[in-house]
């Protein structure tokens, strides 16, 4: 699922730090120079990245919570695997103070050299795609790594996004099956946390019936 509409992209450029821009570049080069190595082609803007991206925690706003995600990410198909959930934990927490969870308002203070000091309001549509991209990294982060979720799946959630992604070079049809599919994968993962409260707390009921009435908890 793109985190990033094109055509939104193309309007908020301006927007947009060079730190993601790096991590953006990094993952489209996340191959080994030769099959000899472990070093991959985006390790420079990835180091670059974890440079930049430490004098930003302190003021996050939703490109920071991004690039901590897609940092994540890069960590992940570049064999980090202690570091990789570290980045999301960040991207979590960050998210979590500006509100993303609770669906609320985001208004911050561009530091772009363009922009510099400008306040900006941001979608909510944008910040909702960015929470359950959060979520879902945090189920697949904990599922094969053993360590446990850091989003509590019985907290307070947004809605999901309605109609933040547009991609001018796939039809509607594309598009629409995109989104079915990436919602779908949160429901089935909202499930898959829900049965594991249950089990933890040992308040499992008959199978069948527990199955029924998450489904109807979570509008499934």
């Amino acid at each position: 699922m793109p985190m990033l509409s094109q055509s939104w992209f193309m309007e908020n450029v301006d927007q947009v730090p060079n730190v993601l821009l790096h991590i953006m570049y990094a993952l489209a080069l996340t191959i080994p120079i030769n099959k000899s190595v472990t070093y991959n082609g985006g390790d420079e803007h990835y180091k670059y990245c974890k440079l930049v991206l430490d004098n930003h925690l302190e003021s996050p706003n939703p490109f920071i919570v991004i690039t901590a995600l897609l940092v994540s990410f890069y960590g992940v198909g570049s064999t980090r695997p202690v570091s990789s959930p570290i980045y999301l934990a960040a991207a979590i927490r960050m998210a979590q103070h500006l509100g993303m969870e609770r669906d609320e308002d985001i208004i911050w203070i561009s530091h772009n050299e363009k922009l510099l000091g400008t306040q900006i309001g941001t979608s909510k549509e944008f910040c909702r795609l960015i929470w359950w991209q959060c979520y879902e990294h945090d189920f697949y982060t904990s599922f094969y790594s053993r360590l446990p979720y850091m989003i509590d799946e019985s907290s307070q959630h947004p809605p999901y996004p309605n109609g933040y992604f547009e991609q001018p070079y796939l039809d509607s049809d594309e598009q629409s099956t995109i989104l079915t599919s990436f919602f779908g994968l949160i429901s089935i993962c909202r499930k898959v946390g829900r049965y594991e409260i249950k089990m933890k707390t040992n308040t499992m009921m008959n199978m069948a019936d527990e199955r029924e009435r998450i489904d109807s908890e979570l509008g499934i």
